[in-house]
């Protein structure tokens, strides 16, 4: 049988019929992924029983591709998640605490005191001045600066812009929030989201997450909207 470029033959009989199975050789191709993706042996005879061989050769032609997507998307989803859980940890324990110091004080007297009690939204966003947000620039900047000697450049190239979108998306949203008339009031997802962080505005000791509030399932400090006072 004449082989490809790059390319290594697999047969096998399967009722009573001989099946040629052409398996990519990602070494041979100059994949620097070959030690991780390759799919040879037992995995090449179990795509071809529920595969008929072309659509199996396509299957080990596209799966380092494939593989890789799903890797930047773990990474992606890890870092947001990370992102998540920082900014409920320091608004927790720092944002809420006196060992907060002034981002403790301005966030409590600016923030707070715009949005409390029946006064939660505004026309315009109020309160940039007890906003702790920013501050999350300096965990970040550290956790990058580890990650950038750790991790592969790609990776690292995904962390970051998974970690500008994360932080983004939390200014947006508290935002979005607390500003009379948003345009994602029209979801049910949102106004249910909504709710929950006004909780933390009547109750500041609850509800310090922005986008995921399991964290403060975890934390313990999770308070239901129709919770009694």
């Amino acid at each position: 049988m004449p082989h490809g470029h790059g390319l290594t033959d697999f047969l096998y009989q399967r009722d009573g019929a001989i099946i040629a199975f052409a398996q990519p050789d990602l070494a041979a191709a100059g994949s620097g992924l070959s030690g991780a993706w390759d799919l040879s042996g037992t995995g090449a005879m179990v795509l071809n029983w529920f595969l008929k061989p072309k659509e199996a050769l396509m299957l080990q032609t596209v799966s380092p591709l494939i593989l890789k997507l799903t890797l930047f998307l773990m990474t992606a989803v890890a870092t947001h998640l990370v992102m998540s859980f920082g900014q409920t940890f320091l608004h927790y324990k720092v944002a809420h605490h006196p060992i907060g110091g002034e981002l403790f004080r301005n966030h409590i007297n600016f923030h707070h005191a715009h949005y409390a009690d029946d006064h939660l939204v505004s026309r315009t966003y109020l309160g940039d001045e007890g906003n702790t947000t920013p501050y999350f620039f300096i965990p970040v900047f550290l956790v990058g600066g580890c990650a950038y000697f750790l991790l592969p450049l790609n990776l690292f190239v995904v962390m970051v812009i998974a970690s500008a979108a994360s932080f983004y998306a939390h200014v947006f949203f508290d935002k979005q929030y607390h500003v009379e008339g948003s345009r994602l009031q029209r979801f049910a997802w949102f106004r249910r989201q909504q709710e929950l962080h006004f909780v933390h505005h009547r109750h500041a000791n609850s509800n310090f997450g922005v986008i995921h509030f399991f964290w403060d399932k975890i934390l313990g400090t999770y308070r239901r909207p129709d919770a009694g006072a």
